[in-house]
């Protein structure tokens, strides 16, 4: 959940998924992306992908750990941004995670207004731990095009590799993200 400057110039991480979040590519303030990274992906909503929500994405298993926790996250952007279903996604997102909240309105923007999207995937190539609730990610966006309407321009998003620090809170017994930023 993030995206940056060569990406999209907006904001979001993991895919964007972080408190500095936000994207290049093609300069369009408008376009999609995760928080943290650069990444958005979507479908119309006619013909928005059946992907039945997976309990172990939507249910934290017993006993998660926050590594486990931050792949889930990742892997529930994902498939946000392939369906345009944004519920599971905030649902973990912390109430103070505004990129996190806004990566999901973008992706939610775009399917709402028919808009489609493809590809955009992000996957984690490392991840370490600063502290109990502090992680740095590595992640890799794949290339995403989407259009934000039916009709609309085709746009492109080149994806790429890009870092951010996510910070995390155990609440009740479950984690949720409460912040994310990019870092160089």
């Amino acid at each position: 959940m993030f995206r940056r400057a060569p990406l999209v110039a907006v904001v979001s991480v993991l895919v964007g998924l972080l408190a500095a979040c936000g994207g290049g590519g093609d300069g369009d303030a408008t376009a999609p992306m995760s928080p943290g990274a650069p990444s958005p992906s979507s479908s119309a909503p006619s013909s928005r992908a059946t992907v039945a929500p997976r309990p172990d994405l939507t249910v934290a298993p017993p006993g998660e750990t926050a590594e486990q926790f931050i792949r889930r996250w990742i892997e529930l952007g994902n498939r946000m941004q392939a369906t345009g279903e944004t519920e599971a996604y905030l649902d973990v997102a912390g109430p103070d995670c505004d990129t996190c909240r806004e990566f999901a309105r973008r992706i939610g923007d775009v399917y709402s207004a028919g808009g489609q999207s493809r590809g955009g995937e992000e996957t984690i190539l490392a991840l370490k731990d600063e502290a109990p609730t502090q992680w740095v990610l590595r992640i890799r966006a794949a290339p995403a095009v989407y259009r934000e309407r039916p009709g609309g321009p085709e746009k492109r998003l080149s994806g790429g590799e890009y870092r951010s620090r996510v910070y995390l809170a155990e609440v009740s017994g479950r984690w949720i993200v409460g912040a994310t930023e990019e870092l160089p």
